[in-house]
């Protein structure tokens, strides 16, 4: 649940709409009660809401005519992006990699001056024909960032031909196909792995267990079979690479821990001689760490975890962790918005970071 006042969450909506060309300039704006039976709000929400928007100037009350839209400014004529969301930043959770995404566009839009307008995936290609009507070839492109509709998706980069498309963190195939305007910013999750693997290698061990998720989780299954591919590179036999997978859970911050501390009791039962662990998750790691301080000679095992997040990585416990700057990701797609000529698939190198929080270079045999 969002800890944004309802009516900071209306005026930033409402503020939107604008931006959007909902309302235009100099249009009159419903009345207060009018807006609130609309949108189902309290008046005093929407009155809030609407005076912010009156002292930021972004509207002007004139007496018994009524509220409206500020005239034209040089803000109504600058380059806008649309960001495309499966939900509003409002019910990000604070922490999650869309909050990080999100806090990176926002930061580079605000660097190159240009406005980002939001809208729900369902409602994608209305907005793009009111923009494209109302702000012509201002619209400098369209981002997606947690997009799950791929057909969808494909639709409108086919019948937008002339916009620039960019996704964000999204695991379709490298290959984009045939789509001039498709192009991709994520993290290597497979690179990831191979870090991963790189580094217990180097450490001196020699058998592997890892802890996965295998449920319609491609980025897991990437992080697991990267760091595969590169221990069998480095002439590590398959059968000395153990896997252990997760059951589905609701809860992964109440349910993953206790299930990673049950599968590495496991591990250590059935494969004693496996001392270095790689989990593909934060939370899989910190059950791998309990469970390891119970036993008698915890400084034998080596773990590294999979974290999606930079800004956690000052409460590392107890084990080292491969990580993905997120903001950069939002950084770079808006980057390309503003590239004349744009790489088509832009990878964000994970990082490896110690027990200490100190940042390793990349690793080679």
């Amino acid at each position: 649940m969002s800890d944004t006042p309802k009516y900071e969450q209306f005026s930033r909506f409402l503020h939107q709409q604008i931006l959007s060309g909902v309302y235009r300039p100099g249009e009159k704006l419903p009345s207060e009660r009018d807006l609130g039976k609309q949108y189902r709000i309290a008046h005093m929400t929407v009155n809030k809401a609407v005076n912010g928007l009156v002292s930021a100037g972004v509207l002007e009350r004139h007496g018994s005519r009524g509220t409206f839209v500020a005239a034209a400014s040089a803000e109504t004529q600058r380059q806008v992006c649309l960001l495309l969301l499966d939900r509003q930043p409002e019910q990000f959770q604070s922490g999650a990699l869309e909050m990080q995404v999100y806090s990176g566009i926002t930061a580079q839009a605000a660097r190159t001056g240009i406005v980002v307008i939001l809208a729900e995936t369902a409602a994608a290609p209305e907005m793009i024909d009111t923009l494209l009507q109302q702000r012509g070839n201002n619209l400098r492109g369209i981002l997606f960032c947690g997009m799950t509709h791929e057909e969808k998706m494909l639709n409108l980069v086919e019948r937008y031909r002339s916009l620039k498309f960019i996704l964000l963190n999204y695991q379709l195939p490298e290959d984009l196909g045939y789509f001039d305007n498709l192009f991709k910013v994520y993290n290597a999750d497979a690179e990831g792995g191979a870090m991963a693997a790189e580094e217990l290698y180097r450490r001196g061990h020699r058998e592997f267990a890892v802890l996965s998720y295998e449920l319609h989780c491609r980025n897991y299954a990437r992080r697991t079979d990267g760091f595969r591919r590169k221990l069998v590179e480095l002439g590590v036999s398959n059968s000395r690479i153990h896997f252990r997978y997760l059951d589905p859970f609701r809860d992964i911050c109440t349910e993953a821990v206790p299930q990673a501390e049950a599968l590495t009791r496991e591990l250590l039962a059935s494969h004693p001689g496996a001392t270095a662990f790689f989990a593909v998750n934060d939370y899989f790691a910190s059950g791998i760490a309990t469970e390891l301080a119970r036993t008698a000679d915890s400084s034998r095992y080596d773990i590294i975890g999979y974290d999606n997040i930079l800004p956690v990585l000052s409460q590392l416990g107890g084990f080292s962790t491969v990580a993905i700057d997120f903001e950069a990701i939002g950084r770079r797609a808006v980057e390309l918005l503003t590239d004349d000529r744009p790489e088509k698939i832009i990878r964000i190198a994970p990082r490896l970071f110690t027990r200490t929080g100190k940042e390793s270079g990349r690793i080679t045999a």
